[in-house]
């Protein structure tokens, strides 16, 4: 076994000191720890240990907005219009990975066009486009901010439709759709929903204007020569 002599007499020398190398105060029940090539340093015991991560809230965001590493890890911020996102603060050969909760405002449709830096694999790097939902965004590098990871990695809302008139897409995507008109009828209590929508008229339906014939098949007209007209069934 080999012993650091040097290291063991510093060792010795902080316990009769008041300030550790860094210059910072030392505190009863505080622990002496490795500081790198500061040398040692007595620490909160605190600080060892992981708590939980206050995010930082970018609130509502508009048509841009910078994701920074120097501001945490743990992100959060609610849609406001369609948003180019900066993404910063990595470093070269230190690994962090970093954590985006993202909301949509009350109209919802708000896309998201990242960083060209940040990678999703060809994967979906969208946020859910139904109002108020909830999507939750994951950003890893470990080469800096010339290379980022990005993946979406959790959901909350409805399921979300594109609602087309004759081939058009309308302006938003849909959560709900509401079928109304006389005789329209939605059932169904899965997943699979059936819309009933009544047939239009046909020649058996009574309540139809008609040419009279006469006995020979022959439509009757009048004076003029215009068909004379029946209101009854067939």
């Amino acid at each position: 076994m080999t012993f650091d002599i040097g290291r063991i007499r510093h060792l010795a020398e902080q316990m009769h000191r008041s300030e550790d190398d860094a210059g910072d105060p030392i505190t009863d029940g505080f622990l002496l720890a490795a500081a790198g090539d500061s040398g040692m340093k007595w620490t909160d015991p605190a600080s060892l240990i992981a708590g939980p991560v206050v995010p930082f809230d970018h609130g509502s965001m508009g048509a841009t907005e910078t994701f920074d590493l120097a501001d945490g890890n743990w992100h959060r911020g609610t849609l406001t219009a369609n948003c180019t996102i900066t993404v910063t603060g990595f470093t070269v050969d230190e690994g962090v990975v970093a954590l985006w909760e993202i909301e949509q405002d009350g109209t919802g449709g708000w896309d998201i066009v990242w960083d060209a830096d940040v990678d999703f694999g060809g994967a979906d790097d969208q946020p859910n486009q139904a109002a108020g939902s909830y999507t939750a965004f994951l950003l890893w590098s470990s080469a800096g901010n010339s290379t980022i990871y990005g993946a979406k990695v959790g959901s909350a809302t409805g399921s979300t439709l594109t609602i087309e008139d004759d081939g058009t897409p309308l302006a938003t995507a849909a959560d709900t759709l509401d079928f109304v008109g006389a005789g329209v009828t939605a059932t169904g209590a899965g997943t699979t929903k059936t819309i009933t929508i009544p047939g239009g008229a046909t020649a058996s339906d009574t309540g139809i204007w008609r040419p009279l014939l006469d006995g020979a098949g022959a439509i009757i007209t009048d004076g003029t020569g215009q068909a004379v007209m029946a209101f009854g069934t067939a």
